[in-house]
């Protein structure tokens, strides 16, 4: 614009263009100078007392509730869930959530959801002898056989078919 306003306009109006520029410039750089500064002293405020907001002892307990709830609807068997998915349909905040679970539960999510997902499949080989195991992998929420097998193992310690034939042999002995 500086360069095609001597083209347009008179010398006195390009004058007034320079010097108008002149004082605009420094004004808009203290501006922003300001603003840095002050954004510097209140970002560390705002950020702090969001993330060390005390929870207070109802707060804990809705969350609870709705994790029960949540677990009683047996939503850990949907295929993708996340802490992120999870913390919407809860309507809370993730790392609030993460901390609640880790607390409660002594696991992080993940290992939380897996067995949670264990647990279902073992109530499903306790109570439906006719199901496969891929069945009962897919009813547990979990896809892949492998994927089935590794976490059943990790958490009981025993291979699903292994299991199985403990519990039959228990309730054969009864």
């Amino acid at each position: 614009m500086a360069a095609t306003l001597p083209l347009i306009a008179s010398q006195t109006v390009y004058l007034i263009f320079i010097l108008s520029y002149l004082l605009l410039y420094p004004l808009l750089a203290i501006k922003y100078i300001n603003y840095v500064n002050l954004f510097h002293r209140i970002a560390p405020v705002v950020d702090a007392s969001e993330e060390r907001a005390p929870r207070n002892h109802s707060e804990n307990q809705n969350i609870s509730a709705a994790i029960e709830c949540w677990m009683n609807k047996k939503g850990f068997i949907q295929q993708g869930i996340t802490l992120e998915s999870l913390a919407m349909e809860l309507c809370t905040n993730q790392s609030y959530l993460s901390r609640h679970i880790n607390a409660r539960f002594g696991q992080n999510f993940k290992a939380w959801i897996n067995s949670l997902r264990i647990a279902e499949s073992q109530r499903l080989l306790d109570d439906h002898h006719d199901l496969s195991l891929t069945e009962v992998a897919k009813q547990s929420g979990i896809p892949s056989n492998s994927t089935f097998y590794r976490n059943f193992v990790t958490v009981t310690g025993m291979t699903p078919a292994e299991y199985r034939r403990q519990k039959q042999s228990e309730s054969e002995t009864k």
